[in-house]
């Protein structure tokens, strides 16, 4: 008889944690009875056929402190609902999910309870708020409650340990990405992109993390006019971001195509793949354009980029600013000149870019689901009652 998790997460809606997760899915159902719970009933992937749903409170409120008030109500009803549908195993992602779901134990959840932290909190919740101090707060003393933290990048292990005192045992589980998926989907028709110019990609939500704003004024000062930026994702800052374009003269060459859940038909007829993050926990978008093969520019952020595009024994060389890993360039956090050299260098080097081509679907296969899940699974088989 197959074992009971319930995996929980906000909503499905477009992010990397939500692809994490709906790899996941994908790879577990037949190892284990799967329920999905949702604290919003947003779902923008394709799940697998069959699988049961259940929306934990529906709608809560946009407000960050309607959230944290609802934290306890919530981790109420997931004790409640885990014990009825008598779960082995209740397995959060994010941070906000993590709390609930440590914080279940309060209410006599019987399950196992395993955390899957994906950002660098530390980064997320650094403002001198009440906010940040009452999650930092609850981050130090709920996760250590729960029996298994997972972390999905050696630099968010780091971060729990260093900046929370977590001293229990972490493990380190890169996040599952489906290369062979990601190649498919990729051959998808795909007219938007101008064969005849100079095209640079990013995915990812329009917030301030992701830092667009940064981006889109460093593409503002390329050399190279014939060039367009495309950007897939929604989010908040949106029509801002579409203002800071148009102030700045490139409204026709900033592309902004929404969310999509095929992201990959645009990356392989793209040159160049941007990323500007201010923070991350281990970017997955980053490997999905290597495996679409694509040459990539990011920041060195905390924590992920570095991980991904550099190798532990791996030499690097600086030029203005910007640093040559094995796998991708690397440019100062929240630099913009860093940022326009590291495009201006790509474009002007048809070796650099071929180089980096050559040895991108390399690199994306050391993140293979093939190697990801099977780790996963041991990690939660290896827990129990």
């Amino acid at each position: 008889m197959k074992k009971k998790i319930l995996f929980f997460i906000n909503s499905m809606s477009g992010g990397g944690a939500e692809r994490i997760l709906n790899t996941i899915l994908y790879d577990i159902q037949d190892e284990f009875d799967v329920t999905l719970v949702l604290i919003e009933s947003k779902i923008s992937y394709d799940l697998p056929k069959n699988t049961d749903i259940v929306v934990l409170a529906g709608v809560v409120g946009d407000s960050s402190i309607v959230k944290l008030m609802n934290i306890g109500m919530l981790a109420f009803k997931l004790a409640r609902l885990s014990n009825r549908l008598k779960a082995d195993y209740t397995f959060s992602l994010t941070t906000r999910p993590n709390l609930i779901n440590s914080l279940s134990k309060y209410f006599r959840n019987k399950a196992v309870n395993i955390i899957y932290e994906v950002t660098t909190p530390s980064k997320i919740y650094s403002r001198n708020n009440f906010l940040s101090r009452v999650m930092c707060f609850f981050i130090r003393t709920a996760y250590p409650m729960t029996n298994t933290i997972i972390c999905n990048s050696h630099g968010v292990s780091h971060d729990l340990k260093v900046n929370f005192g977590i001293k229990k045992n972490i493990e380190t589980v890169y996040s599952p990405i489906d290369i062979k998926h990601v190649k498919e989907q990729a051959n998808a028709a795909c007219s938007l992109i101008d064969d005849s110019a100079v095209n640079l990609i990013t995915v990812g939500r329009l917030d301030y993390g992701k830092n667009h704003e940064m981006m889109i004024r460093a593409f503002a000062n390329i050399k190279n006019k014939n060039s367009y930026l495309y950007i897939l994702g929604e989010g908040e800052l949106e029509l801002y971001l579409k203002g800071v374009a148009q102030d700045l003269n490139i409204g026709k060459r900033v592309i902004f195509l929404g969310f999509d859940n095929n992201p990959y038909k645009y990356l392989k007829k793209c040159d160049i793949f941007l990323f500007s993050s201010k923070f991350e926990g281990f970017p997955t978008v980053l490997i999905e354009a290597l495996a679409c093969q694509l040459p990539v520019i990011s920041t060195d952020c905390k924590s992920g980029p570095r991980e991904i595009l550099s190798s532990f024994n791996s030499a690097t060389t600086k030029e203005k600013e910007v640093e040559f890993c094995e796998f991708g360039i690397l440019t100062e956090l929240d630099n913009q000149n860093s940022f326009t050299n590291a495009i201006d260098l790509m474009i002007s080097s048809n070796g650099v870019r071929e180089d980096f081509k050559g040895k991108s679907l390399f690199r994306a296969g050391h993140f293979s689901k093939e190697k990801s899940i099977p780790c996963l699974l041991k990690v939660i088989t290896s827990q129990c009652n």
